[in-house]
């Protein structure tokens, strides 16, 4: 009898990713808004406020091996089986996308990934927008850098844990400007359903400076180029930002 045993860290969903609205005071109408003066005021009671501005083949296969316990007649032996990923050549990936958010009016994404064997290295841009009551239109930017390591068993679902780089800074806020930067981490798993289609979530934490965090989910469905997605970003201050989301993946 054989028993393979692989345990893969499990990151789960925070409870607050669907919560209302968490305080901060508003500086326009919409959910952008009120998270925008919930950055101006701070992230924690006992902090301060933000820092602000003014106005294929086989080549180069990794094998990683895991212990496979085979179990006789009064005797156990341990062998080893090797779990082999895809090498070749590094694969290049591009996302873009748009979102509806709700209460606001949406945000835009653009990635890029690199992925080689065990390890995939990305980098994004989502702005948030919101027309104002003076026409002005607030924007909340956030880039990313982070990379990943692959910790499932090969088969067709992939595990990622990561860590990396946030900024999120706002822009054309009816009071003051708001600039912070911090640490993302989180997991990313895509599951293979069928050779063109796929579901891809990722969960991550974000933690900035003065007190200041943010849950972000993105659940999606891929089928040929097109993503279908539904993605959660929640800060400790405002309401979340939250709504449906289509891409196109290259």
């Amino acid at each position: 009898m054989r028993r393979l045993a692989i345990i893969i860290p499990f990151l789960c969903l925070p409870s607050t990713v669907f919560a209302g609205e968490n305080g901060g005071s508003s500086g326009g109408g919409g959910r952008l808004g009120q998270v925008s003066g919930g950055m101006r005021t701070g992230g924690s009671s006992g902090g301060g406020g933000s820092r602000t501005e003014g106005a294929d083949g086989n080549r180069g296969t990794t094998v990683v091996y895991v212990e496979d316990t085979v179990v006789g007649a009064g005797s156990v032996v341990a062998t080893a089986r090797p779990i082999r990923y895809d090498g070749g050549p590094a694969k290049v990936e591009v996302y873009l996308a748009a979102q509806k958010v709700v209460d606001s009016d949406g945000s835009w994404t653009a990635e890029v990934g690199i992925r080689d064997g065990l390890f995939r290295l990305g980098g994004s841009i989502t702005r948030y927008y919101e027309r104002q009551a003076d026409d002005s239109q607030l924007t909340l930017t956030i880039p990313t850098l982070i990379g990943g390591v692959r910790v499932d068993d090969g088969g067709p679902t992939r595990v990622y844990l990561e860590l990396g780089a946030a900024g999120a800074k706002t822009r054309n806020d009816p009071v003051m400007d708001s600039s912070v930067a911090g640490a993302i981490g989180g997991v990313r798993v895509e599951h293979q359903l069928t050779r063109g289609t796929s579901v891809t979530t990722e969960i991550h934490e974000m933690l900035f400076e003065d007190g200041l965090r943010a849950h972000s989910v993105r659940i999606g469905l891929r089928s040929g180029i097109v993503q279908a997605s539904f993605r959660v970003l929640d800060f400790n201050v405002g309401p979340a930002l939250y709504g449906p989301e289509i891409g196109l993946k290259f």
